[in-house]
């Protein structure tokens, strides 16, 4: 997945982090859920989302349907991607407030993320990360979906990248921020 990624975006790709569906439950459980702001109702019984719009604080289980719907957002696939987006930033803000309070919490944070993610990164090096991210306030983040399209090969749901993409990648391989 790095060569195809790097590949398509011509952007060098210095660590991995994979997790799983029970990864994800356990990660958001692990800090005590995350708020965050549903952009339109959602009611699928694929994923199990049901939420009206608004501001809700999830457990994993829910932050898990959230994460997976993509039969009644907007834009499928790629609304998917976005809400996808909005629980890392509500992640990263609360890892700000927790960090603020209590700055022993970063360790817990990364203990609770160690056991349930596969990674190719060092733990000094995912401290350093970490670190790295309480510098980086929640509203400065461009939640960011490329331009695509959605569409079927076969029986499959694919989404078919935009060739404008490209000059989003282009911004980013430039100092690593796409605008």
């Amino acid at each position: 997945m790095v060569q195809t990624v790097e590949a398509l975006t011509g952007i060098r790709i210095d660590f991995w982090l994979l997790t799983s569906f029970d990864g994800l439950v356990g990660m958001v459980n692990g800090i005590g859920g995350l708020s965050v702001d549903v952009p339109t109702a959602m009611h699928d019984h694929y994923s199990g989302a049901n939420f009206s719009a608004g501001i809700h604080h999830l457990s994993g289980k829910q932050a898990l349907a959230f994460a997976r719907d993509r039969h009644d957002v907007p834009g499928g696939d790629l609304g998917r991607s976005g809400n996808q987006g909005r629980l890392l930033v509500a992640a990263l803000a609360k890892l700000h407030a927790k960090f603020s309070a209590d700055p022993a919490t970063l360790l817990t944070w990364i203990g609770i993320g160690w056991h349930n993610v596969h990674t190719d990164l060092s733990l000094g090096t995912l401290l350093d990360l970490a670190l790295t991210a309480t510098s980086i306030p929640a509203s400065a983040v461009n939640n960011l979906v490329v331009p695509a399209s959605v569409g079927t090969v076969g029986s499959a749901s694919v989404v078919f990248i935009s060739g404008s993409a490209s000059s989003i990648y282009a911004d980013m391989r430039a100092d690593g921020v796409a605008r």
